[in-house]
């Protein structure tokens, strides 16, 4: 299990930091990562923020950082969320490796690439962010987004790597569906002329994303590696 400390008690021998960010769909899949890290020999401190607190947290998490680098047990490396990409100055600023951790798929980032070089239109603009980081990680199986993956990485110059599914299956409890909603689309699936076709698909990633996760599979094999070299340094 991953080891959880307060940032009031830093001073346990801590080898990754992560950072995360309290949005739906964030805080599972890294809380999940730092497990499979921990199981993999690391010991993990997790923080996350409030997205009102973020500019409080861009001052406050450097102070974190040094005050665990002078208890005599500095972090190797920080994951942090890529929606707070600032993260990654905190890491080279101690030297450390930095890791972004994408909870969405390769394909979304695949787009925004896309967009980046103009050959695809966003309805909505925003500044571009450059990513220098010396790892990017993705949520997702190697082998449904392969070609993604690989796209992703002849555009940039970095370590990418695939360390999903991270997220165990849930329920958004938050979100209003009408009952003769769900029973449509339940009929759809169940029922409708593709039932048998939707049936097989989720069988098959259902497999693909065990054997992912499964020891000697792609995520684990990845994960063995990210671990390999923060451990290195």
């Amino acid at each position: 299990m991953a080891k959880i400390c307060e940032v009031s008690i830093l001073s346990c021998k801590a080898e990754t930091a992560h950072f995360s960010v309290r949005f739906q769909g964030h805080i599972n899949p890294m809380l999940q990562f730092s497990k499979r890290l921990s199981s993999k020999g690391l010991i993990v401190i997790m923080l996350s923020i409030m997205s009102k607190d973020a500019i409080q947290a861009h001052s406050t998490y450097p102070e974190i950082i040094a005050k665990q680098n002078s208890s005599g047990f500095p972090f190797k490396c920080l994951v942090y969320d890529s929606i707070i990409p600032w993260a990654l100055d905190i890491a080279k600023q101690h030297g450390i490796v930095g890791a972004s951790f994408f909870t969405q798929s390769c394909a979304v980032s695949a787009m925004y690439c896309h967009a980046l070089q103009g050959l695809v239109t966003l309805p909505i603009q925003g500044p571009n962010v450059s990513l220098p980081a010396d790892w990017i990680l993705f949520n997702t199986v190697e082998l449904l987004e392969d070609e993604a993956v690989k796209w992703l990485s002849s555009q940039w110059p970095t370590k990418i790597k695939s360390i999903g599914p991270t997220m165990p299956s849930m329920v958004d409890e938050k979100r209003i569906v009408h009952r003769n909603e769900i029973e449509l689309c339940l009929r759809e699936v169940m029922l409708g002329e593709r039932a048998s076709l939707f049936k097989a698909n989720a069988i098959k990633w259902m497999k693909l994303a065990r054997e992912a996760v499964d020891e000697g599979g792609s995520s684990d094999r990845n994960i063995e590696d990210f671990v390999a070299e923060v451990m290195s340094n």
